[in-house]
């Protein structure tokens, strides 16, 4: 009988706790909302370089008059997510008045000119339609066609062009830092430096004739850049053909 009593007098003790706790914790956050203590005060937004700070507050349309724990994070995350330059979202509350917004921000590679717009495009390929203020934004090359039919968005040689640029990024990051176009005449591929270096790749093994572009600068390193050169032609296999600049064979 004792031993019961004992069960009963502790079950009781437990039971008095939990049912104290969940009243002053409700007797808080009843309180909290009476002085406005939750309510948003501040936010604070990370990451964005290009997207202007306003843009991305006018997308979440907040209240500051509403707590911070009224909004719904993922609903926040995707207004900021349609904003055409930025690629994710991560949105977060810190206590007990403020809402940060991190941002990463999609990062073009090229700009290349169509018929009908102007697209940047990114590693993933995400065409972001380019103008005025962006274009002076990103310093990245420019890819043009010079072919018989316009190309637009989805064709097989947009992407196959694009392809090329981001496995050449990967292959050979220094001549890439250094490109300023990307030129495609009906098939022929053709690239210029910064310093107005040409480099005719031909028609066909892009990729491939990149590799021995970079091991063919590997190898007058010590003697040349390939600034010194007007003009380096790839075209035929297993050749390098090359210009000196004028003021190079003078010396």
């Amino acid at each position: 009988m004792y031993k019961y009593l004992q069960i009963c007098k502790d079950y009781a003790f437990i039971t008095l706790n939990s049912i104290m706790l969940v009243a002053i914790c409700y007797c808080s956050i009843l309180y909290a909302h009476h002085i406005n203590l939750f309510s948003q005060e501040k936010v604070v937004v990370l990451g964005n370089k290009y997207v202007n700070q306003n843009i991305i507050l006018d997308t979440m349309n907040l209240d500051t008059e509403e707590s911070i724990f009224s909004y719904d994070l993922a609903e926040l995350q995707d207004n900021v997510e349609s904003i055409e330059f930025i690629k994710s979202v991560k949105v977060s509350r810190i206590l007990p008045s403020t809402l940060m917004v991190q941002v990463l921000e999609r990062a073009p590679v090229i700009l290349v000119l169509l018929d009908d717009e102007n697209y940047f495009f990114d590693a993933d390929q995400t065409p972001l339609l380019a103008n005025k203020e962006s274009i002076n934004f990103f310093p990245v090359p420019i890819m043009t066609f010079s072919n018989d039919d316009s190309l637009k968005l989805g064709d097989f040689e947009l992407t196959k062009a694009l392809r090329f640029v981001n496995k050449s990024k990967e292959l050979h990051n220094e001549l890439y830092d250094n490109l300023s176009e990307v030129i495609y005449k009906n098939n022929n591929l053709s690239l210029i430096t910064d310093d107005r270096t040409e480099i005719d790749l031909g028609d066909d093994e892009a990729i491939y004739k990149i590799s021995i572009l970079k091991e063919f600068e590997n190898t007058v390193r010590d003697i040349y850049s390939l600034n010194d050169y007007a003009y380096i032609d790839l075209k035929v296999d297993n050749q390098i053909i090359v210009r000196e600049r004028n003021w190079i064979r003078k010396k």
